[in-house]
């Protein structure tokens, strides 16, 4: 199996893995529930805080379920979004340098995950500056602070989700979008919704 890796204390499974959790990693209360009940991501987390997001099936005899995400204590937490029926798992990563990252899962037809391949901050901004009209990609200095979380699943495959953006003092972006699980694409155009979503107090020629 492998993996992807975007920072050096985040573990991101490309499939998602059966495996035991390692030695000291013990169930939190949290978990993360589809609302048809049969499909469960739970939080297991040991002293140091390093955390793991393992998703659970009814009817799948792993007693450890599959890992998909996993983050150290240092790189802040996660949660996830599981849709109506399961099939799709969404989890917003938080790190403690003001990043947020977006991961979207899949169910393959032998039942396990697979992450989808989109770089969800990179391509939520490209079509920031498509709808809105910019030139270019707007700058947000050399400590850009970046969120990309997903909100909530508007229906099985559809998730609604926001890339948020600043650089202190001078620009800000709130930009929504809806990716579809099912073509893997972004679907409808909400630029009626952020068109007052980016606001900019340093002048710079975008338009």
């Amino acid at each position: 199996m492998r993996c992807s890796a975007s920072l050096a204390s985040l573990f991101v499974a490309t499939v998602a893995l059966a495996s035991p959790p390692p030695e000291g990693f013990v169930k939190q209360d949290r978990e993360y529930e589809s609302p048809s009940g049969d499909t469960i991501v739970r939080v297991y987390q040991n002293e140091d805080m390093d955390m793991q997001l393992r998703v659970f099936r009814t009817g799948n005899a792993d007693k450890d379920g599959f890992l998909l995400w996993e983050g150290s204590g240092v790189a802040g937490g996660g949660s996830a979004l599981v849709s109506f029926d399961g099939e799709n798992i969404a989890i917003n990563q938080r790190d403690s340098s003001d990043l947020g990252l977006l991961f979207v899962f899949t169910r393959r037809q032998d039942g396990s995950y697979q992450k989808i391949d989109v770089d969800f901050q990179k391509e939520a901004l490209k079509l920031a500056t498509k709808q809105l009209g910019f030139k270019n990609e707007p700058s947000f200095g050399r400590f850009p602070k970046f969120f990309c979380n997903a909100d909530t699943w508007i229906t099985d495959h559809q998730l609604l989700a926001v890339l948020s953006a600043q650089e202190l003092g001078q620009h800000s972006l709130v930009f929504w979008f809806i990716f579809d699980c099912s073509t893997k694409t972004f679907s409808f155009d909400l630029r009626e919704i952020n068109k007052f979503g980016f606001h900019q107090t340093k002048k710079e020629d975008n338009k």
